[in-house]
C-alpha cells in the first residue's frame, strides 16, 4: 500500500500488522504500521492528497481537500482497520 502527498511530491509504503505480546505487564494486540519510505512498485493500492489532508486522515480527522483512494479493496479495508484502532 502506498500513501502519497500530491504537494510535496513524498510517498511511504505502509504495511499493516498485528503486534501482540506483552507490555509492562498487560497484554498487548494492536494493529499497527509498518512503515517504509518510498512507494512500493509492487502495491496493489494507492491513497494520496494534500500533505495537510493525510495527515488529518490519518489522525481520524476531517480533511479540507479530497484523499483519493485507488486499487485494491481489501488492501483499502486493511488500512482502515489500522485507522479504526487506537494510534495513540
Amino acid at each position: 500500500m502506498t500513501i502519497a502527498t500530491v504537494d510535496a511530491m513524498h510517498a511511504w509504503t505502509v504495511t499493516p500488522v498485528r503486534v501482540t505480546g506483552s507490555w509492562n505487564g498487560e497484554e498487548v494486540d494492536v494493529l499497527r504500521f509498518l512503515v517504509s519510505d518510498g512507494p512500493d512498485p509492487a502495491a496493489t493500492a494507492e491513497i494520496s492528497g494534500a500533505a495537510a489532508d493525510i495527515d488529518c486522515w490519518l489522525w481520524n480527522r476531517p480533511a479540507e481537500g479530497e484523499i483519493v483512494r485507488d486499487g485494491d479493496a481489501e488492501a483499502l479495508a486493511s488500512v482502515d482497520a489500522v485507522l479504526s484502532d487506537s494510534i495513540d
